[in-house]
């Protein structure tokens, strides 16, 4: 059977609800259809809430769990609680993006 990684970053504000949700439905595919695998849920910060918790919008060591992640499940990220100052939830996303190559 099939195990897949999945990094889920459930971000900002409503992020963190609406991905639970997501959550929710693997867990329920995981249930009803054995045969599509097993997800192994990582949860990391991204944006705003990881520079509340480390100064960094998005550390070292949750970029490398995502990409070595068969998928990342990403919620929303930012808000004007971090304002314009010279660290932003956004660059996190940025660099997640362009680490990944999933940015044009």
């Amino acid at each position: 059977m099939a195990k897949y990684t999945i990094v889920v970053f459930g971000g900002d504000y409503c992020g963190p609800e609406v991905v639970a949700e997501g959550i929710k439905m693997l867990r329920t595919i995981e249930r009803h259809k054995p045969s599509a695998g097993t997800f192994v849920i990582q949860e990391h910060l991204l944006g705003g809430c990881s520079i509340d918790a480390t100064g960094s919008p998005l550390t070292d060591e949750a970029l490398a769990a995502a990409k070595a992640a068969s998928a990342v499940l990403l919620g929303a990220i930012g808000g004007p609680q971090w304002g314009t100052g010279p660290v932003r939830p956004e660059q996190g996303l940025l660099r997640l993006r362009k680490e990944m190559a999933t940015y044009g």
